[in-house]
């Protein structure tokens, strides 16, 4: 461990206010999409196999930002894709509101610094092997070949 000796540095440090950064400005690797009008959060079930599905791309629950398009706060209610706060994003059972297109479900797209594509809801995937081989598939060639 090093000893900081810089006292200065620490006085300064210390008095210095302490800034929070607005969650309008912060950024995550992954951005996931769904919708449930019974609650914000995905339903228990839902939740466990989307943290399965992150664990296989090295991310979890913590890294990413969910939203529920049913009830989205101010900050993600995006008019332009250059203010989704991600590289990726996965829009599981929705299409993507920035894009007048309609997506095909399972084909990864690219658009400046954006990398997404559109799936099936979760509670779907959960119960179709053809859908979590599709799913696997897409999430290889955005995450782990790239």
């Amino acid at each position: 461990m090093k000893v900081i000796r810089n006292t200065e540095f620490l006085k300064l440090f210390l008095e210095e206010g302490i800034y929070k950064v607005s969650p309008s400005l912060q950024r995550y690797p992954l951005v996931i999409l769904f919708e449930n009008a019974q609650s914000a959060r995905l339903p228990t079930e839902q939740e466990e196999l989307l943290e399965k599905i992150l664990k296989a791309v090295q991310l979890n629950l913590d890294d990413v930002k969910l939203i529920n398009l049913l009830q989205t706060n101010p900050e993600d209610n995006w008019q332009d894709w250059q203010e989704i706060p991600a590289s990726y994003l996965i829009a599981f059972g929705v299409q993507i509101p920035v894009f007048s297109v309609k997506i095909t479900p399972y084909e990864l797209k690219h658009y400046h610094t954006l990398s997404f594509f559109v799936a099936d809801t979760l509670s779907e995937i959960a119960t179709d092997q053809e859908k979590k081989r599709q799913l696997w598939k897409i999430l290889q060639e955005m995450f782990l070949n790239h």
